[in-house]
């Protein structure tokens, strides 16, 4: 009798990921993320991008994330080619592969000096997407490898976002990460808190550090924005409308 050790590898793999996941608590969704896709981006960098990206997206603590590295030895045995997988049709058969319930991609693009961040999460079972965000930095490579990824990820699955998947008790909102989004009138303005730079509008800052700060909003053409805010653990939005000079 023949036996096919390559699927037998697979099963094994794919249950022993299932089984993993299972023994984790049960208020918890499963998910995985795809690399990165990209356009005007080198491959080397977007490598990067989507390591720190991963690194962002694992700290969320409402999921459960499936490593890379065994995500790919499944799909790979199973000749599955990750490469040119931009449909959501695709994106739901690996979810299916690899018995998640969520599948997260995304796409890094670069205009001049605009990068646009393009998050997706998709309901494998559904085919449904259930979330989408789109994030903009008017920045340099460093600053979106160190901040503009960070911020990216936790406007598009901040504390708002992960308490509307919280069908349980609404108690368990008070442990999840307080929000701070700072929007202005134009967009892609540049903010400091107490004198350091933490990014362009719009802004999301998750689990800032409480306390006062002095905060100036700065855009080219348009009256520094100067003021005093306090961070106190919960979500707030704050909306700036810029003067022109």
């Amino acid at each position: 009798m023949k036996t096919h050790f390559p699927l037998f590898n697979t099963i094994i793999k794919t249950v022993f990921v299932m089984t993993v996941l299972s023994g984790q608590e049960n208020n918890s969704e499963t998910v995985a993320v795809l690399p990165l896709t990209g356009t005007n981006i080198p491959n080397s960098e977007l490598t990067i991008y989507s390591d720190r990206l991963d690194a962002e997206l694992f700290k969320l603590k409402n999921y459960i994330f499936v490593e890379r590295e065994l995500m790919s030895e499944i799909l790979t045995e199973q000749g599955f080619q990750q490469t040119g997988c931009t449909t959501d049709e695709c994106a739901v058969k690996i979810g299916e592969l690899l018995g998640v319930k969520f599948l997260i991609t995304g796409s890094l693009g670069k205009l001049e000096s605009l990068y646009t961040v393009n998050l997706k999460m998709i309901d494998v079972e559904t085919g449904k997407i259930r979330y989408k965000y789109s994030y903009d930095c008017d920045c340099s490579s460093k600053e979106l490898l160190i901040s503009g990824l960070k911020n990216a990820v936790q406007g598009g699955f901040g504390v708002k976002e992960v308490a509307s998947i919280k069908d349980s008790n609404v108690s368990s909102t008070k442990t999840m990460s307080s929000l701070i989004v700072i929007k202005s009138t134009p967009q892609n303005a540049r903010v400091h808190l107490g004198g350091k730079y933490v990014g362009k509008t719009p802004l999301s800052l998750a689990d800032y550090k409480k306390g006062n700060y002095s905060m100036m909003v700065l855009l080219p053409g348009f009256k520094t924005y100067r003021s005093n805010i306090k961070i106190t653990g919960k979500s707030e939005d704050i909306q700036i409308k810029l003067e022109k000079k």
